[in-house]
């Protein structure tokens, strides 16, 4: 997108950046039933009961007035048909369930997205985006751009619990914080039922999408996205994941400088991975006990700190506190999902259509493991036997497709990355690579970071597999 900046854009109406109309679009009046209208803009009007009038949906579509339709005449009232039915389910599912589990206010940019492909050119499908956790659907709204304009409809949820709008008090309290995440998954009260339950009911939904069927995620999306293509083999033809959160980031966010010597790089491995073991361990608690009374409440909360709130009054939206136990729900998840691609495809699932899948993540990620991320991949590839590609971008955020998580920061990278993601999406073409990755396995229980340069090759045993590509930039 040219000329993007978030500095001059007023997020307190959507339309700032996108210039309507874009029927159809759900709204909420507050009111004691639910009425669907159309009109003749097709816009979709949805009444709620009162207690939910601060909650509404919107969703965008691009403009089908005074434009030649390209498509062929039949396949094209068929898709319509497909789209209709696609619709009504998404629809339904955040009318009714998510409005019921969820009664709280929405950000603006936060709400679900249902982008109905540009009628410009031949439709081609539809594709899904979990957002990042704690963040919101603008994450993927320049990708809901680019495909829509390249024949797919693209659908945005938001994920349970999250997008809650700011509280009504002034100051930054306890109170006020806990206020954000109230709705989110927690360990000890939901396991992980919720967010396997919600990947359930999406690849539910998608099952009617006419066309060719996509799915990518960001973060602990990029494990749902991963998630949903494991437990509904042949539903994608293709799958981009994002940074994908598979468990807590390496050495507690710290990243070491390169050690001057052999002895204080081994005293600073192991300092780094006892921090590590640390935080792991008081997940894997909170997992196996599923209770929070072990931690005293102070030690409970996790924030993302003065940073992200200063994103906020940029024009990002999302939250910026959690707990632990929120945290364990979520690895809970992954785990689950790290287990489902170590086991062995059934016949079924060998069977059946096979999905590409292309993995960009980030070098020395501070957002997720990317041993983890390493691991996942092989098991995948070993296991599934998909069409499978990832390479590591150096020098970028962990949410590095986000120009809304980063207001100010000049992305350069953008332009190329987008470009390979549309050629992924609609021609199936792998990111190409650009050098080898400076991160190196060199104990299975541990990755030692090379920052600067790599490790010098001392005993000749070293695995070409540790090494990964760079994407081009």
């Amino acid at each position: 997108m040219s000329n993007f900046n978030v500095k001059n854009l007023n997020f307190n109406k959507i339309s700032s950046h996108y210039s309507p109309p874009y029927p159809p679009f759900l709204t909420v009046q507050p009111s004691g039933f639910y009425n669907f209208k159309k009109t003749s803009t097709r816009m979709v009007t949805v009444n709620f009961p009162k207690y939910f009038s601060a909650l509404s949906l919107i969703v965008l579509s691009a403009t089908t007035a005074c434009r030649p339709i390209l498509r062929d005449p039949v396949s094209a009232a068929k898709s319509d048909d497909a789209t209709e039915a696609l619709e009504a389910a998404w629809n339904d599912y955040f009318v009714t369930n998510f409005a019921k589990h969820y009664p709280y206010e929405v950000q603006e940019n936060c709400r679900p997205v249902f982008a109905k492909a540009s009628r410009d050119v031949p439709y081609k499908g539809t594709a899904i985006f979990f957002h990042g956790y704690t963040a919101c659907t603008q994450q993927f709204y320049e990708m809901r751009d680019n495909l829509n304009a390249r024949g797919f409809h693209v659908l945005i949820p938001t994920l349970p619990g999250q997008g809650r709008a700011p509280a009504q008090v002034s100051g930054d309290t306890p109170e006020s914080r806990a206020r954000y995440h109230e709705f989110i998954p927690r360990i000890e009260k939901d396991g992980d039922e919720v967010y396997r339950d919600f990947v359930n009911a999406m690849n539910d939904i998608v099952r009617k999408a006419p066309g060719e069927r996509m799915i990518g995620g960001l973060s602990v999306g990029g494990a749902l996205a991963l998630g949903a293509v494991l437990q509904a083999p042949g539903l994608y033809q293709r799958a981009l994941l994002l940074a994908p959160f598979f468990t807590v980031p390496p050495d507690n966010f710290w990243r070491p400088v390169e050690p001057e010597n052999d002895g204080l790089r081994a005293r600073w491995g192991a300092f780094y991975a006892n921090a590590k073991l640390k935080i792991e361990g008081d997940l894997r608690r909170a997992m196996i006990t599923q209770k929070t009374d072990w931690i005293p409440k102070d030690k409970q909360e996790l924030r993302w700190g003065n940073g992200c709130y200063k994103q906020n009054t940029n024009g990002r939206a999302g939250i910026c506190d959690t707990t632990l136990f929120h945290i364990a729900a979520v690895v809970k998840y992954s785990d689950s999902i790290r287990a489902l691609a170590n086991k062995k495809a059934n016949t079924r699932n060998s069977v059946a259509p096979q999905t590409q899948i292309q993995i960009a993540t980030v070098e020395f990620d501070d957002g997720s493991d990317t041993r983890a991320t390493k691991g996942v991949y092989k098991s995948v590839q070993d296991n599934f036997k998909f069409k499978m590609d990832m390479c590591f971008y150096r020098g970028v955020p962990h949410s590095f497709l986000s120009r809304y998580d980063h207001p100010g920061m000049d992305m350069t990278w953008l332009p190329h990355f987008y470009d390979r993601a549309n050629k992924f999406f609609v021609d199936g073409e792998f990111f190409d690579i650009d050098g080898v990755s400076k991160e190196l396995i060199r104990d299975p229980g541990l990755i030692v970071q090379a920052v600067g340069a790599t490790f010098p090759k001392k005993d000749g045993n070293e695995n070409a597999d540790d090494y990964y590509p760079l994407c081009r930039k």
